[in-house]
Order: C-alpha cells, then structure tokens, then sequence
C-alpha cells in the first residue's frame, strides 16, 4: 500500500521536532557541564550572602532540570527513530509516538503546576500577591499549556484516525 501523503508529513514533522529536541537538550547538557566544571558550586554560593536557603533551592532547580533535560535527550531520541519507522508504517511507531504524545501532556500538566507554584511562592516573599500578578502567573501557566498541548491533541488524534490505521495494517498484516 503507498503511504498517505499525511502520513509523510506527520512522520517527517516528527522526525524534525525530535532531533531540534536531541540537540536543544544536547546543548543544554553541555551548558551544564560548563557550569559544573567551572565550579558551579562556588557560583551558587556567591548568589546571595543575605539567604542561605535561595542558593540551595535554585541547586535543586538547577538539578530538576537537568534530569528534565536527560529524559527529554533520550525521548527526543526515541521520537526521532520512531518517525523515521512511521514513515515505514510501523506499528510500534504508531503506538510509541502516542504514547509518548499522552505523556508529554501528563508531564506538561505537572510541571506547569510546579512551574505555577514555584512563580507563585516567588510572589508571596516579595509582597507582590496583588491580583494582577496572580493573573499574569495563572495566564501564563494555561498560555504555556495550551500552545503546546493543541498541537500534541491534533498529534494523538490524528496517530488514532482511520487513515493511519487502515495504513498501518495494510502494511503490518
């Protein structure tokens, strides 16, 4: 069966979005490892002399990211090898792809509740608890999820649709 012209964009959409993924992450990595090794520790220390407690909070940020950015290496790696078998019309790829569509929505719910508490607790230190800045931070969370949950809904829907499935088994019989 000739793959569905659809299929191929899909497939070479995902092939795109997972190596930007594996060198964004790459770079990131990289930066850190900079960072590390030109003493990282004594940059944090130097941050603030006034609050022992804001160096070790943004270290532990800084090592959530970097773990963050480890799982987003290897499943950027993961989405790349996956495209490439969507364009042969693997089912696997099929499944993996939106499985891992359905986890990314899971981790951005997460994280934009982390992402809000941490903007939140950010505000109530400083007295800026005004109504405005609730908005702008709750604004910004929902803003965040949107733009990257639309395109991973239209993803899982369309992995799911008839054509890619009657493609998929035509091909896996």
């Amino acid at each position: 069966m000739k793959r569905p012209g659809s299929i191929t964009a899909v497939a070479w959409i995902t092939i795109v979005i997972g190596i930007s993924g594996v060198l964004s992450s790459g770079m990131f990595w990289l930066i850190c490892l900079i960072g590390i090794l030109s003493n990282l520790e004594g940059f944090l220390s130097s941050i603030s002399a006034d609050t022992s407690a804001i160096p070790q909070t943004i270290k532990y940020i800084i090592l959530l990211h970097e773990l963050i950015q480890f799982v987003a290496f290897a499943v950027c790696i993961f989405i790349t090898i996956a495209g490439i078998y969507f364009l042969k019309l693997r089912a696997w790829a099929r499944t993996g792809l939106e499985i891992v569509s359905w986890s990314i929505i899971i981790f951005m719910v997460g994280y934009g509740i982390f992402a809000f508490l941490i903007g939140w607790l950010g505000l109530i230190p400083r007295g800026n608890t005004s109504p405005v800045a609730v908005v702008i931070v709750v604004n910004m969370a929902v803003l965040i999820l949107l733009i990257n949950g639309i395109p991973l809904g239209l993803n899982i829907w369309f992995l799911r649709s008839k054509t890619v499935r009657e493609a998929i088994k035509a091909n896996n019989p």
